[in-house]
């Protein structure tokens, strides 16, 4: 699909079908052709809600409404450009990394600091990348400067995002590239979209941002809910967390945080997203997966909607899920910091595809 190889398992005969002969103009079953191109017709490509993914999901299947995504994604003039150049840094980085050659860099990039905003418990989950430990060790090695923010592992986003803008407002005699993951994604969205005034941002010339929760996860809704939500308290109260992270990230919190945000226009944004199908899944992801699915296609933790922010470029990575269970994620992080590092006007000749947020997110019928 646009290029990307796909070898898995569906959900359905029609994500099947729409994935093997409908995208490539095969006619192999004229009642699953009809249907798929009557909604073709009856809905023609729009700007992309939550609503609009999850009416795909009730049609036909949500495998099919994540085939779909994908394919807008792909298919975008703006994400495809992003795209080529995140795969010839990838190219490079692994020449460098693996083969030993000179990895160039901007003649100013000692002008510039790359501030690591890490995931959630990430001194928990170290082992898993959540301190970006392996590219921020790449990234020193080519003599780039990098910082871990000191966030809170457990705490809230609202509370690790005033962390995020003092080190903004530290480092500004720099030119700041943000990079996030997961949780510190709606940190960072806070941190440079209602803390600080555009002004303040002036030396943020990036962010990228690596499978964030913008809108929250209702599995943070299911997890505090009656009667689980004492079992998750006692879980937490023996492992010494604070309760404020997984009640930052709720729906109904995450969405309203969400629209106070105003994204300074000249920070460009990427988004990088993992887009699993239903047979893609990791060990870890598939439970998760499958209470999710409740509410439409989703990564193993949250929405693919609500991952992205609007406005922003995408690279969508098929096959991965919200783990990013990757031998290459870390030269990918790597790659993903050396593209902007070299290209800051990635957003001057397009404009991205029209994909917006939903609403609050139901689950399906």
């Amino acid at each position: 699909m646009a290029g990307e190889p796909i070898s898995t398992t569906v959900d359905s005969v029609i994500a099947r079908y729409y994935l093997e002969n409908y995208l490539l103009s095969e006619k192999k079953d004229l009642e699953l052709h009809r249907k798929i191109e009557e909604w073709y017709q009856s809905a023609p490509e729009q700007e992309i809600t939550g609503t609009y993914i999850q009416d795909l999901c009730r049609r036909f299947s949500p495998d099919f409404a994540t085939v779909y995504l994908a394919k807008r994604i792909l298919e975008d003039k703006a994400n495809r450009r992003i795209r080529s150049v995140f795969q010839a840094e990838l190219a490079r980085a692994k020449r460098a990394v693996l083969g030993g050659e000179k990895f160039g860099l901007p003649r100013n990039h000692a002008s510039f600091v790359i501030l690591f905003a890490p995931a959630w418990l990430y001194n928990f989950n170290a082992e898993t990348g959540a301190d970006f430990a392996k590219p921020r060790k790449i990234l020193s090695g080519l003599g780039i400067d990098t910082q871990l923010i000191p966030t809170d592992e457990s705490g809230g986003v609202e509370t690790n995002a005033e962390i995020i803008a003092k080190e903004i407002l530290q480092h500004r005699r720099k030119q700041i590239i943000l990079v996030s993951a997961s949780k510190s994604g709606a940190e960072v969205a806070h941190a440079l979209g209602v803390l600080l005034s555009p002004e303040e941002t002036k030396s943020v010339r990036s962010w990228i941002n690596i499978g964030g929760l913008l809108r929250g996860t209702p599995l943070a809704d299911l997890a505090l809910s009656f009667p689980k939500r004492w079992f998750v308290r006692l879980l937490f109260l023996v492992m010494g967390w604070k309760m404020s992270g997984l009640e930052s990230i709720t729906t109904m919190r995450s969405q309203a945080r969400f629209r106070l945000i105003k994204m300074p226009d000249h920070v460009l944004v990427i988004n990088y997203m993992a887009i699993p199908l239903s047979g893609h899944l990791t060990e870890r992801a598939k439970k998760k997966y499958s209470v999710l699915r409740a509410y439409g296609p989703n990564d193993g933790l949250t929405l693919h909607l609500d991952g992205m922010m609007p406005g922003g470029f995408t690279i969508a990575e098929l096959g991965l899920d919200h783990y990013y269970m990757d031998p290459e994620i870390d030269l990918k992080s790597v790659a993903l910091a050396s593209m902007v590092l070299g290209d800051l006007n990635l957003q001057e000749d397009v404009a991205p595809d029209p994909i917006q947020k939903g609403g609050a997110p139901a689950p399906l019928e």
